[in-house]
């Protein structure tokens, strides 16, 4: 089946595709959380509405906000490239992850020391976001 495609996979530059952000669903579901709305506003300045990965990284080097950088990634997998279709469900799903910004910040800073020591499986395992 990949062979089918893979023309078109080879033509793709994962570093500069751009995505194609919608800020306005996520300051409407985040609105009462003046925190996050801050957040999401710096990223928006900094990233603009069509954000590539090669921003985000370089986004991640100026910033050193676990919570910020988060969801910086979270709205950029969430929306769309230029031909796709966006996730809807992006805010709300966010949302749930972040109802608690103090537990969140610490997770965040755990699961990145577990992945910088290649302990990728407890990183993963120990990444659990619930009410």
């Amino acid at each position: 089946m990949i062979e089918r495609y893979r023309e078109l996979i080879l033509t793709k530059t994962p570093l500069v595709n751009k995505c194609v952000c919608q800020y306005q669903p996520w300051y409407k579901k985040f609105k009462k959380n003046k925190e996050v709305t801050c957040r999401i506003k710096t990223i928006e300045k900094a990233l603009g509405k069509k954000m590539t990965r090669k921003r985000i990284i370089n986004f991640f080097s100026k910033n050193a906000d676990a919570i910020t950088n988060f969801l910086a990634v979270m709205i950029w997998g969430h929306e769309s490239d230029l031909n796709g279709r966006r996730d809807t469900r992006g805010p709300w799903k966010v949302a749930q992850m972040t109802f608690d910004l103090a537990y969140l910040g610490p997770l965040l800073d755990q699961t990145k020391e577990r992945i910088k020591n290649g302990d990728i499986k407890e990183a993963y395992r120990s990444f659990k976001v619930s009410k």
